[in-house]
């Protein structure tokens, strides 16, 4: 039960980081960037799967993410979840530099810890396969950062 609520905690990221960004925040530019940050994100993702081709540690997965994404599913590098949830953080970070909340910083870097340390327990991947999920997140947050300015 934890496990599968713990899957699904980047959804509570980018829900979190959404709401902020629109309601609290309200600036669209902020919103529109972090909504095209997240689709770049995913297909890098789904790129470097492709390419990579790198397998899981553990039995194959059974995707439930829909028919385009199910053969990719099974490739390990780099962690998805990882991934979304370093770009989520260094995102957020970045856009609340100067007026840092410290609240939901909090909570996104808790989140964070929580889903990379997930994903290696649960065997979905390696330490190898999250960490690199993480550096290609942290650095597309970075880069979608700078876009904005």
């Amino acid at each position: 039960m934890l496990q599968r609520i713990l899957d699904y905690l980047p959804v509570g990221m980018f829900l979190l980081s959404l709401f902020y960004f629109y309601f609290y925040q309200r600036n669209e530019y902020t919103t529109i960037f972090y909504l095209l940050g997240t689709i770049a994100n995913v297909c890098v993702n789904v790129l470097l799967k492709i390419w990579l081709r790198e397998p899981r540690p553990g039995k194959t997965i059974h995707s439930h993410i829909g028919l385009f994404l199910a053969p990719f599913n099974n490739y390990g590098m780099p962690s998805g979840h990882a991934q979304f949830a370093t770009y989520s953080l260094v995102y957020f970070y970045f856009v609340t530099r100067t007026h840092r909340k410290l609240i939901p910083l909090f909570t996104l870097t808790l989140f964070t810890f929580l889903i990379l340390a997930q994903r290696i327990y649960t065997n979905a991947h390696t330490v190898q396969q999250v960490m690199v999920g993480a550096l290609v997140g942290s650095l597309l947050g970075a880069l979608i950062f700078v876009f904005l300015q």
